[in-house]
């Protein structure tokens, strides 16, 4: 399982309670800002198990800007959060004739209020690293230099993972290596 913690960044929920596991859409030509291995989950689960869509935030000192979402199963009263429905909104969010669709040319950080269960990963991938960026560990991540293939990372993740175990959100079972989720 993918498990949600605490948000520890600049974001305006750090002081806040909630614990996430992030997600995000985007796919990268220059390698995953997030990690080299990436679980897959499907957008349309999601969504239906945590309907409740709250506007976070956007981050405009990060290039290209990132959206965040909070998805939850639950209401939730914040100061901190708007509700947000795609159907009505005009945000980077959008549900139209029952089709979901997102800003392109932006980050996608959702925020999910509940662990992702691997059970319910749709697909694995193992993929580079961005030679420069990682939104988990930043210049300190062993990953910038090593850049691991991908053959080798998922190697890695097969040798040493078990059945049971938790990946938290901000790191994983890989020695070394960091892991994403994706929203497909």
């Amino acid at each position: 399982m993918i498990k949600s913690g605490l948000v520890y960044d600049e974001s305006r929920l750090n002081k806040s309670r909630i614990s996430v596991a992030w997600a995000s859409a985007n796919t990268w030509t220059d390698g995953s800002l997030y990690g080299t291995v990436e679980f897959q989950f499907s957008w349309a689960e999601i969504v239906e198990r945590n309907p409740h869509i709250y506007w976070v935030e956007a981050m405009t000192d990060y290039s290209p800007t990132a959206f965040r979402f909070l998805l939850s199963d639950r209401e939730i009263t914040s100061r901190q959060l708007q509700p947000y429905d795609p159907r009505r909104d005009d945000g980077p969010l959008r549900m139209r004739d029952g089709k979901w669709y997102r800003r392109g040319n932006m980050t996608s950080e959702f925020m999910i209020t509940a662990d992702l269960r691997l059970r319910r990963c749709i697909g694995i991938d193992f993929v580079k690293h961005h030679h420069r960026h990682c939104s988990l560990y930043g210049s300190s991540c062993p990953d910038i230099n090593r850049q691991p293939q991908p053959h080798r990372t998922g190697g890695m993740l097969l040798a040493t993972c078990s059945p049971t175990t938790s990946i938290p959100s901000t790191s994983t079972c890989v020695p070394g290596a960091c892991a994403t989720s994706t929203i497909c």
